[in-house]
C-alpha cells in the first residue's frame, strides 16, 4: 500500500496526523487537565491519539463527557484469564483499565476536532477601519506601521500590490485600522475583477497590526468589519497574519471560516540584531563547513548595478527544467520597476564573467525576505548558495534590516530546499493557512 503512494502524499498524510493529534490533544484536556497523553506530539505519523485515565479520579464520568462530544473512544482489548489473574502482568492490567485510544487518521478533518472544543466567548475591541488612497502621505503612515509590527511580509508591502496589479489585474483597495483616534493597524486587500467586475476577494497575511495589538480576535473582528461593509455577498479568501496555534485555528473555524489549504506557510527568521559571530556561530555545522569551503574558493559576491535579463533568463530556464512555478515573470519585471525598489541582488561571477549563482532578496520595512535564488552546476559544487544567503544576511543587516525571513521552509514539496534554509538555524513560525468564508 504504501509503495503505490509517492512520497509528498505520504508527508501529506504524516502531516495531518500530527496535526490532529496535536488539535485532539488540545480538545482532551479542555474536558479534563488530568488525562495523560501517551504518544507523543513528535511522533512522525501516530494513527490513534492514545491517553491514560491512571490520574483521573472519576474515570466513567470523564468517558462519559468525550463520548458526549461525539468523539468515537476505543479501549484495551479483553484480557485472557491468564493475564487478568496472573501476578506478573500487573502492569498490563493496570493498562486495561486506564487507556483508551482516539482515532486520529488522515481522513479525519482538522476542522472537524475544532468543533469539539468549548466555544471561545467573542471579544471585540473599539476598532474602526478608514479606507484610503494613494497618497504619499498615507503611504508614509503605511510603512510606519508595518515597522512596527513583529514581522512585516511581502504581500502587504504596499510596492507589492502595485506590482500585482500591474501584472495580473487585481484590484487593490487598503484600509487603516483605528483605535482610539490612532493608527494601530493596517490591511491591503486584493479584488479578482472579470471584464471590470470585482467576484472575489483576497487577504494575504494580513491584517497586520503594530505588535501591541497582534492578535487573532483584532483580525478577524476587522476582517468580519469590511466584509461587511465593503464586499458583502462577495466570496472572501484569507491567509491570517496570525500564526499556528490550537487555539488559534479553533477561532477561525468557531468564527465560521472554512478551511481549504490546511498546510499553512512555514518559515524561519534569523535575527540580525546578534553580532556577526553569533549569527556565524549559530549555523549548523555543516553548513558553516560548506560556507567556509565557498569563502576560500576565491569566488567574490557582487551587488552593483546587474543586468536583470540575465537574472530573468536563467531563472525562466530553471522553472522550465524543474516544472515549477515560482515567481510570476510579470509581477517580478513590475517589482523591479517600483520606484521603491525593494529587490536587494547579490550574485556570483565565474573566471569567464558568467553569473553562476544569484539571490534575490525582497527588502520591507525592518525585515527582508529571501525572494529567489538560483546557481548552475558549477555553483552548486561550490556551495555558493551557503557563500550568497549568508554574506547577503550582513550586508542586509549593515542597511539596518534587523529580521531576515528565509521565504518557506516546506518539507512536503521542497524538502532539499527547507533542509539548505534550516542550516542556518532559524526561528520558525508557520501561518495558519488558507480559509474562506462565502
Amino acid at each position: 500500500i504504501i509503495k503505490s503512494i509517492d512520497e509528498e502524499e505520504l508527508k501529506k498524510i504524516a502531516y495531518r496526523r500530527r496535526e490532529n493529534l496535536k488539535l485532539m490533544n488540545y480538545v482532551i484536556k479542555e474536558v479534563c487537565p488530568d488525562i495523560c497523553e501517551i504518544i507523543s506530539e513528535e511522533n512522525e505519523s501516530p494513527f490513534f491519539a492514545v491517553y491514560s485515565l491512571e490520574k483521573v479520579e472519576n474515570k466513567e464520568a470523564v468517558i462519559s463527557q468525550i463520548k458526549g462530544k461525539g468523539i468515537e473512544v476505543l479501549f484495551w482489548p479483553s484480557l485472557s484469564p491468564i493475564v487478568a489473574n496472573g501476578d506478573q502482568f500487573e502492569t498490563t492490567r493496570k493498562y486495561s483499565k486506564n487507556l483508551f485510544m482516539i482515532p486520529i487518521h488522515q481522513d479525519i478533518k482538522m476542522e472537524d476536532i475544532a468543533k469539539y472544543a468549548k466555544k471561545d466567548k467573542k471579544s471585540s475591541n473599539s476598532m474602526m477601519v478608514k479606507k484610503i488612497g494613494c497618497e504619499q502621505e498615507e503611504r508614509k503612515k503605511w510603512n510606519d506601521i508595518l515597522a512596527q509590527s513583529e514581522l512585516s511580509n511581502i504581500t502587504q508591502d504596499w510596492g507589492y500590490a502595485e506590482a500585482k496589479s500591474k501584472a495580473e489585474g487585481w484590484g487593490v483597495d487598503r484600509f487603516f485600522i483605528c483605535k482610539d483616534q490612532n493608527v494601530i493597524g493596517v490591511v491591503q486587500i486584493l479584488r479578482k475583477k472579470v471584464l471590470g467586475v470585482t467576484v472575489a476577494v483576497r487577504i494575504n497575511k494580513g491584517p497586520v497590526f503594530v505588535k501591541e495589538e497582534n492578535q487573532l480576535e483584532n483580525e478577524l473582528q476587522i476582517v468580519d468589519m469590511v466584509r461587511k461593509r465593503y464586499y458583502k455577498l462577495l466570496p472572501i479568501v484569507w491567509d491570517p497574519y496570525s500564526t499556528m496555534s490550537n487555539s488559534n485555528f479553533i477561532k477561525m473555524i468557531q468564527n465560521g471560516w472554512k478551511v481549504i489549504d490546511i498546510y499553512g506557510f512555514p518559515s524561519g527568521t534569523v535575527d540580525l540584531l546578534k553580532a556577526e559571530n553569533e549569527i556565524r556561530a549559530a549555523l549548523n555545522s555543516k553548513w558553516r563547513n560548506q560556507l567556509k569551503m565557498a569563502e576560500k574558493s576565491g569566488y567574490s559576491i557582487e551587488k552593483e548595478e546587474i543586468d536583470f535579463e540575465k537574472f530573468i533568463q536563467c531563472y525562466r530556464k530553471e522553472q522550465e527544467d524543474k516544472k515549477f512555478e515560482g515567481v510570476n515573470e510579470r509581477l517580478l519585471r513590475e517589482i523591479n520597476e517600483l520606484s521603491s525598489q525593494p529587490l536587494r541582488f547579490f550574485y556570483v561571477k565565474n573566471k569567464l564573467g558568467e553569473v553562476i549563482a544569484f539571490d534575490i532578496f525582497y527588502r520591507h520595512e525592518k525585515a527582508a525576505t529571501y525572494y529567489i535564488g538560483w546557481n548552475n552546476e558549477e555553483g552548486r559544487k561550490a556551495c555558493l548558495n551557503n557563500l550568497l544567503l549568508y554574506h547577503a544576511a550582513i550586508e542586509l543587516k549593515k542597511e539596518g534590516v534587523e529580521i531576515l525571513d528565509l521565504g518557506g521552509i516546506e518539507y512536503i514539496h521542497t524538502e532539499s530546499i527547507a533542509k539548505f534554509k534550516d542550516g542556518m538555524n532559524p526561528k520558525h513560525f508557520r501561518q495558519m493557512g488558507e480559509f474562506v468564508k462565502i
